[in-house]
Protein backbone atom coordinates (compact mmCIF):
# COMPACT_ATOMS: atom_id res chain seq x y z
CA UNK A 1 0.00 0.00 0.00
CA UNK A 2 2.68 2.42 0.70
CA UNK A 3 4.24 1.34 -2.37
CA UNK A 4 1.28 2.64 -4.02
CA UNK A 5 1.39 6.21 -2.56
CA UNK A 6 5.04 6.43 -2.95
CA UNK A 7 4.31 5.70 -7.03
CA UNK A 8 1.29 7.80 -6.71
CA UNK A 9 3.55 10.49 -5.31
CA UNK A 10 6.23 10.88 -7.67
CA UNK A 11 6.95 13.73 -10.04
CA UNK A 12 8.62 14.15 -13.00
CA UNK A 13 12.04 16.82 -13.18
CA UNK A 14 13.00 18.15 -15.98
CA UNK A 15 16.84 19.03 -16.15
CA UNK A 16 18.96 20.63 -19.11
CA UNK A 17 21.79 18.35 -20.01
CA UNK A 18 24.70 19.22 -21.94
CA UNK A 19 25.40 17.73 -25.37
CA UNK A 20 28.60 16.07 -26.06
CA UNK A 21 31.09 18.51 -28.09
CA UNK A 22 31.15 18.84 -31.57
CA UNK A 23 34.63 18.72 -33.36
CA UNK A 24 34.19 21.05 -36.35
CA UNK A 25 37.32 21.89 -39.21
CA UNK A 26 37.68 26.25 -39.48
CA UNK A 27 39.57 27.88 -42.59
CA UNK A 28 42.60 29.69 -41.63
CA UNK A 29 41.26 31.89 -44.01
CA UNK A 30 37.75 32.80 -44.22
CA UNK A 31 37.06 31.42 -40.86
CA UNK A 32 34.29 29.23 -42.26
CA UNK A 33 33.56 25.66 -40.43
CA UNK A 34 32.92 22.55 -42.04
CA UNK A 35 31.81 18.55 -40.51
CA UNK A 36 34.19 15.93 -40.15
CA UNK A 37 32.89 14.04 -43.12
CA UNK A 38 33.48 16.78 -45.59
CA UNK A 39 37.26 17.36 -43.92
CA UNK A 40 38.02 13.55 -44.68
CA UNK A 41 37.15 14.17 -48.68
CA UNK A 42 39.88 17.27 -48.78
CA UNK A 43 43.24 16.28 -49.99
CA UNK A 44 46.12 16.32 -48.03
CA UNK A 45 46.83 19.47 -49.09
CA UNK A 46 43.81 21.07 -48.99
CA UNK A 47 43.32 19.78 -45.04
CA UNK A 48 46.72 22.10 -43.78
CA UNK A 49 44.35 25.04 -44.42
CA UNK A 50 41.64 23.53 -42.08
CA UNK A 51 42.55 23.34 -38.40
CA UNK A 52 40.01 21.62 -35.96
CA UNK A 53 37.66 23.67 -33.67
CA UNK A 54 35.82 21.58 -30.72
CA UNK A 55 32.14 23.62 -30.62
CA UNK A 56 30.23 23.45 -27.48
CA UNK A 57 27.05 20.95 -27.46
CA UNK A 58 23.80 22.64 -27.11
CA UNK A 59 21.93 21.75 -23.98
CA UNK A 60 18.57 19.05 -24.38
CA UNK A 61 15.73 18.36 -21.40
CA UNK A 62 15.86 15.33 -20.26
CA UNK A 63 12.95 13.59 -18.08
CA UNK A 64 14.05 12.12 -15.02
CA UNK A 65 11.59 9.66 -12.40
CA UNK A 66 12.40 9.54 -8.96
CA UNK A 67 12.99 6.20 -7.59
CA UNK A 68 12.51 4.15 -4.44
CA UNK A 69 15.83 3.90 -2.42
CA UNK A 70 16.25 0.51 -0.44
CA UNK A 71 17.06 0.00 3.32
CA UNK A 72 19.84 -2.38 2.71
CA UNK A 73 22.66 -0.90 0.18
CA UNK A 74 22.79 -4.66 -1.07
CA UNK A 75 19.80 -4.47 -2.05
CA UNK A 76 16.91 -7.06 -0.47
CA UNK A 77 17.26 -8.14 2.95
CA UNK A 78 18.88 -12.17 3.37
CA UNK A 79 15.52 -12.95 4.96
CA UNK A 80 13.53 -12.19 1.54
CA UNK A 81 11.61 -8.71 2.75
CA UNK A 82 13.00 -5.64 0.98
CA UNK A 83 12.47 -2.21 2.58
CA UNK A 84 12.53 1.45 1.42
CA UNK A 85 12.20 4.88 3.60
CA UNK A 86 9.25 7.26 3.13
CA UNK A 87 9.76 10.76 3.51
CA UNK A 88 6.98 12.95 4.29
CA UNK A 89 6.54 16.68 4.88
CA UNK A 90 3.27 15.77 7.07
CA UNK A 91 3.45 12.70 8.88
CA UNK A 92 0.32 12.68 11.22
CA UNK A 93 -1.86 13.51 7.55
CA UNK A 94 -0.46 10.44 6.24
CA UNK A 95 -1.28 8.15 8.88
CA UNK A 96 -4.74 9.34 8.91
CA UNK A 97 -5.19 9.14 4.98
CA UNK A 98 -3.61 5.28 5.56
CA UNK A 99 -5.66 4.73 8.76
CA UNK A 100 -9.05 5.99 6.92
CA UNK A 101 -7.96 3.73 3.96
CA UNK A 102 -7.11 0.45 6.18
CA UNK A 103 -10.46 1.30 7.90
CA UNK A 104 -12.81 1.77 4.77
CA UNK A 105 -14.85 -1.11 3.62
CA UNK A 106 -13.80 -2.85 0.79
CA UNK A 107 -17.09 -3.74 -0.83
CA UNK A 108 -17.87 -3.26 -4.75
CA UNK A 109 -20.40 -1.19 -5.64
CA UNK A 110 -22.81 -2.78 -8.72
CA UNK A 111 -22.60 -0.80 -11.66
CA UNK A 112 -24.57 2.22 -12.10
CA UNK A 113 -25.17 2.72 -8.66
CA UNK A 114 -23.60 5.82 -7.07
CA UNK A 115 -21.60 5.81 -3.78
CA UNK A 116 -22.28 7.72 -0.89
CA UNK A 117 -20.09 10.52 0.05
CA UNK A 118 -17.84 10.43 2.29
Amino acid sequence: MMRRYVDSQKRIVERKVARQIQRRYASVTSGETITPDEYDELTPEQQTLWQPVDLPGTHRRVRRRWRLKSLTPAGPAADGEQGFMVFVNDAPLLATQLARYLTQSSTTWPKGERRPLP
